[in-house]
């Protein structure tokens, strides 16, 4: 059979995958009559087929189909290209060009998609740009998947944090006035507002005793209690030593070599070492003895040339992990009693001085890198200071790690290469060429290079920043036996990992959503694979493969929210309410693993002596979990699908994971008990009655806010941005309301008819119906593990004033039935759209109705 002939049986007589404009386009084609693509973007006329067999063109609009498929998709669809169009006459010149951008999305032209792929989905994960911080201590870029990034993205949420923060500090400036602010030692500057309110809290309940109030006389005790403590720990962290290294004397901190040998090392050895896999245990044991011998038993110092000091900060750190270990292994406390003995409040204070006051980064060496790594690995763990709030704080530290094993030849070829190795080992070498040969040097870079590697990828997943580690390469281990650590039988899934973290950090504002899908199933099927083939470590590796599951959850999570914001900006109805209702469910699944975490250890495959390690990753996904269900309650109000019930349930569901996050977390950890402040807060915004609608009260405020903001005197501002550059989403809010008809109009129904148009189908729209998944909520609904005498969530700033409460009330039912109305709005001279000020002055008055409620009682009790 010739070449010819071949073609002419091969010809298709179907039609053809996609219609014309979706071919154009690059878009993905359903091949419906007309096609979902052409209606969502207004072309149904022009969406026609080519029938190969007859080379002619197939008119969508003979099709009798086509009514059943309105149907299906909701008329929302069919409106989205005006509804687009009318969005961007309204917003001003920096929307337009992001509405331009989300055009392009769809219209990239010589995007070749391989026929057994998906066709791109783009979303954008930044619709209102890169959140950066610049303060006093430090500029921060947030990464895609911090707190701060997830609701600089969500404009409900920063509407709320922003409202949060304004009245925080009105009422600092109020107790400021009359000297009533409470500072903490070493607490920070932040923890100042925390701690003046909890103090008022005090005050208020000291004042209204009865026989009854022995719970809050426990809950004073306790919060104290917990002040001092974090203030502890900070002072010990930041304690100074003589410049003169070599008074420090190590007899005074460290235990006995036998009890070191027998006890300590031995520990870490079963039940630490898989965490953190970097050393040869047996050099380490050598290098441990002789430095007791040189130093402990003879009393000499501390040498800093010899390197004695980073020998000196492995054992530290050693020593604290352990600890920690037993300390957060709630199911034993009596075992390894030794470990209790030793004070090691001083130890990270020690490490930090020999480290970071020596001019480490001019070189580097083994043990050093080893110290770095296990400084890291403390921060990750520790209930102090720590990683931070949003984990990236390490991330400097991180850089040096990953250069310094660059620097020393710890990379790639370490598994690509091994036997092109060359060493030169001086002989003052420490470890000396005597106990670590040429082979060790490369069985310990492969064991650093994995476990660096992984991290890396692992805060990509955790934060959504950026990889420091620029390449992957594919590894496989058949030929080789001895592979001996987790983190390197974890290897070959480096280059999936590496393709999402390319994907998503390529182009944050256009990624490929069915790209990063693909990869994620990809990557869990591999996962799969690897922790099913049998070895010897299996169940001591337990905890890694359940941080590895959680991490990947965590990532699936987070980037439904962005899919969802992203669909909501785009007005896309029916992708949004798929993304809203699969964003819940992800929700109500995560708080359920997070209770069985907490309640059901028997199901729990953990080793209670590394939960100390898992807590973290759990601790990141509460957190977020508490983030995101304000995001839900917020909008409830827009849905018709959406009961009142049910967002009340909403509410008892987030007051139960908040209950069950501080009570098991904040008692211990520093970064959760700050964070109690304004999570008490949120919940007390977001607990209000039908008829007071928690985010019209926010946008009323935000609105009178920024009134009062041009009115005042922009030369007397303080050193903080103003609101409108703050938050830019809110001054522009505030045109759109000027524009239809001032603030006498509804500014909700502004708010989702024409500033966020996506809301005005959300009453109408049919085929969407709302599954709250009440009966996998009731472990939180009911809140049974924590009385009132225990729960620290519930305690804490929990006073209101009644009378307070009923006083602003009057005034806003006063300002109703007044029916105080402002004028419409009119053209200046210039053209532009002005209001005119109201004819009793209504935003003064509300906004000074407002402000009365900062007084030391409550401000919340407006609500």
């Amino acid at each position: 059979m010739d070449y010819e002939s071949q073609i002419r049986t091969k010809k298709r007589h179907r039609i053809t995958l996609v219609c014309t404009n979706c071919k154009k386009r690059k878009s993905k084609c359903d091949r419906t009559k007309p096609c979902g693509t052409c209606i969502r973007l207004g072309d149904t006329e022009s969406c026609v087929y080519l029938t190969e067999s007859l080379g002619h063109l197939e008119s969508s609009t003979a099709l009798d189909g086509a009514e059943q498929l309105r149907n299906q998709t909701s008329f929302a669809e069919q409106s989205n290209l005006g509804l687009v169009k009318k969005r961007r006459l309204s917003l001003s010149r920096q929307d337009k060009d992001y509405w331009h951008r989300i055009q392009e999305k769809t219209l990239t032209p010589g995007y070749y998609v391989p026929m057994n792929e998906e066709t791109p989905l783009f979303i954008d994960l930044i619709p209102n740009g890169f959140y950066l911080e610049t303060k006093r201590s430090a500029d921060n870029l947030f990464a895609l998947f911090t707190d701060r990034a997830i609701e600089n993205r969500d404009p409900y949420l920063k509407a709320m944090v922003t409202f949060r923060s304004i009245a925080v500090r009105k009422m600092m400036q109020k107790l400021g006035k009359n000297g009533n602010n409470v500072k903490n030692g070493r607490l920070p500057r932040s923890f100042e507002a925390l701690s003046t309110f909890d103090a008022d809290d005090e005050l208020h309940n000291r004042s209204n005793t009865t026989d009854q109030d022995n719970n809050f006389r426990t809950h004073q005790t306790i919060h104290k209690s917990l002040f001092n403590k974090f203030a502890q720990y900070r002072e010990n962290n930041a304690t100074k030593f003589n410049e003169n290294y070599e008074n420090i004397s190590a007899k005074d901190y460290l235990p006995s070599l036998k009890i070191l040998e027998d006890e300590i090392l031995t520990y870490f050895e079963r039940k630490i070492y898989n965490m953190i896999p970097i050393f040869d245990m047996k050099i380490l044991r050598h290098e441990i003895t002789v430095f007791y011998q040189n130093v402990v038993d003879k009393g000499n110092p501390i040498s800093v040339k010899q390197y004695d000091h980073m020998v000196f900060c492995i054992i530290l750190l050693i020593i604290k992990i352990c600890q920690l270990s037993v300390k957060f292994c709630k199911l034993t406390p009596y075992i390894y009693p030794v470990l209790f003995d030793i004070d090691t409040s001083k130890f990270l204070a020690l490490v930090n001085h020999y480290l970071f006051e020596m001019k480490i980064l001019r070189k580097c060496n083994l043990l050093q890198l080893q110290c770095l790594i296990l400084l890291r690995f403390l921060h990750w763990c520790a209930p102090e200071d720590g990683d931070g709030p949003e984990t990236q704080y390490c991330q400097i530290l991180m850089g040096t790690i990953i250069s310094s094993c660059k620097e020393m030849g710890i990379n790639w070829y370490c598994f690509s290469q091994p036997e092109k190795y060359f060493f030169k080992v001086n002989r003052h070498t420490r470890p000396s060429y005597t106990v670590m040969k040429t082979n060790d040097y490369v069985s310990v870079f492969r064991k650093i290079w994995s476990y660096v590697l992984f991290w890396d990828r692992k805060m990509c997943f955790i934060t959504g920043e950026e990889c420091q580690v620029g390449k992957s390469l594919q590894c496989h281990f058949e030929e080789e036996a001895n592979i001996t650590t987790w983190y390197i039988r974890m290897l070959p899934l480096d280059t999936v990992m590496k393709k999402i973290n390319d994907t998503l950090n390529d182009d944050p504002g256009k990624v490929d959503l069915n790209l990063i899908r693909r990869s994620l199933k990809d990557l869990k099927r591999k996962f799969h694979i690897l922790k099913s083939i049998p070895n010897d470590e299996k169940e001591a590796t337990g905890h890694l493969n359940f941080e590895l599951e959680w991490i990947i959850d965590l990532f699936s999570f987070n980037l439904l929210h962005g899919e969802m914001i992203s669909h909501e900006y785009d007005c896309n109805v029916v992708e949004f309410y798929r993304s809203f209702q699969d964003l819940w469910d992800m929700t109500v699944h995560l708080s359920e693993k997070c209770y069985n975490y907490f309640f059901d250890s028997e199901a729990l495959e953990v080793d209670s002596l590394a939960k100390f390690y898992t807590n973290r990753i759990v601790e990141i996904v509460a957190n977020k979990i508490l983030v995101m269900i304000p995001a839900f309650i917020l909008r409830a109000d827009r849905f018709k699908a959406i009961q009142h019930s049910e967002k009340k349930k909403m509410i008892e569901f987030l007051y139960g994971i908040s209950s069950v996050y501080f009570n098991e977390f904040g008692f211990e950890y520093y970064r959760c008990f700050k964070k109690m402040f304004t999570a008490k807060i949120s919940y007390k915004i977001l607990n209000r009655s039908c008829e007071k609608d928690a985010w019209r009260i926010i946008l009323q405020f935000l609105l009178n806010e920024l009134v009062l903001e041009e009115r005042s005197d922009s030369s007397k501002d303080p050193a903080d941005m103003r609101l409108k550059d703050a938050c830019p989403t809110m001054s522009q809010f505030q045109k759109m309301v000027r524009k239809y008809n001032g603030y006498g109009s509804d500014i909700l129904s502004i708010w989702n008819n024409e500033f966020h148009p996506i809301g005005r189908y959300d009453d109408n729209i049919t085929t969407f119906k709302f599954h709250l998944r009440a009966k996998n909520m009731q472990g939180f609904l009911k809140m049974e593990k924590y009385t009132d005498k225990f729960n620290i969530f519930s305690s804490f700033y929990d006073h209101a004033s009644s009378q307070l409460a009923k006083h602003t009330e009057a005034n806003t039912s006063l300002n109703t039935t007044n029916g105080q109305q402002t004028k419409p709005p009119h053209e200046d001279t210039s053209g532009a759209v002005t209001t005119a000020i109201p004819v009793n002055d209504l935003v003064t008055s509300e906004f000074d109705m407002i402000q009365d409620i900062f007084d030391p009682l409550d401000f919340v009790s407006f609500f």
